[in-house]
């Protein structure tokens, strides 16, 4: 079943199942690639810090950039002292995927697996207990677990890193997301999707797990940059 089939089958499901609210139209991905020369990125923060008892589960593509920056998907830090997970992808115009899997883990990155075209759609699997990384259920890394001790949320789209004495999301991805999942202990604490709030066209993702984002409180996750900050922008689910 090709992508947009699986999204039309998944849609018919939730709305039967009364899981997005009437206020809510689901989307089929929210993108990050438009953004104006003088603005600051979207980004998401879930609410949720790297654990080790967590598997998480993020869907999406990059942008073919000519830059030579890792670009993560999601993550919280970003440096060899702060980091304790991140996933990125993209770097050499959109060739390449690894994972950090903690303070002190072994190797700190799984490395580049260059046989994987991120510009493409790939679902996205790490499993922090054993630092396993996963591309559309096949390994392509593992590592020795490090620590998992961050004060910061994990971020989708971005990770954290301290510029000029302020922690601020950096690095911020350029891409699409259509879904991102987190479990603890086995059992699914985020399951964000991608929707628009029909009374204003805000973009966004709702958590079926009805947890709260801090901005909106409620299910509703919107774009947490505050300073000259561009939205996201929801790209419709075709249905021809």
């Amino acid at each position: 079943m090709d992508y947009i089939a699986f999204t039309k089958k998944w849609m018919d499901i939730a709305h039967k199942r009364n899981l997005i609210p009437p206020a809510y139209r689901q989307v089929q991905y929210l993108s990050s690639k438009n953004v104006p020369s003088g603005t600051y990125p979207p980004w998401i923060d879930t609410g949720l810090k790297a654990d080790i008892d967590c598997t998480y589960i993020i869907t999406g593509r990059s942008a073919s950039i000519n830059d030579t920056s890792t670009k993560p998907i999601m993550g919280d830090g970003a440096s060899k002292t702060d980091s304790t997970f991140g996933i990125w992808m993209g770097r050499k115009k959109g060739v390449g995927v690894s994972a950090s899997f903690g303070q002190g883990a072994s190797p700190y990155e799984t490395g580049y697996i260059t046989s994987i075209d991120t510009t493409e759609w790939h679902t996205y699997k790490a499993v922090l207990s054993t630092a396993t990384l996963y591309c559309d259920g096949e390994v392509i890394g593992t590592a020795t677990p490090g620590t998992y001790s961050n004060s910061v949320h994990l971020v989708l789209f971005g990770q954290w890193r301290n510029q000029n004495n302020s922690l601020r999301p950096y690095f911020i991805f350029v891409g699409d997301v259509s879904e991102f999942k987190a479990f603890k202990n086995g059992v699914l604490i985020r399951n964000l999707k991608p929707v628009v709030r029909i009374s204003d066209n805000k973009p966004g993702f709702y958590d079926l797990c009805r947890s709260t984002c801090s901005i909106t409180n409620s299910p509703f996750y919107v774009n947490a940059e505050t300073h000259k900050p561009t939205d996201f922008e929801a790209v419709e689910i075709s249905l021809s």
